[in-house]
């Protein structure tokens, strides 16, 4: 990934946290970590073939 898009999702990730947190928007915030993690899933699976534990499958 681009070193933009890494930065843009680690800016992401922690507004997302602290509204969790903070109770800003909570559901709001809660949508934005989910879809983060469901991207991370689908590198971790479909791109990277390694399993829950970080063997490969």
């Amino acid at each position: 990934m681009s070193k933009g898009l890494t930065i843009f999702l680690g800016a992401a990730e922690l507004a997302g946290g602290l509204g969790v947190a903070f109770g800003v928007l909570p559901q709001l915030a809660a949508m934005g970590l989910i879809l983060i993690m469901l991207g991370a899933i689908q590198k971790k699976i479909f791109v990277w073939h390694t399993g829950f534990w970080g063997e490969k499958t």
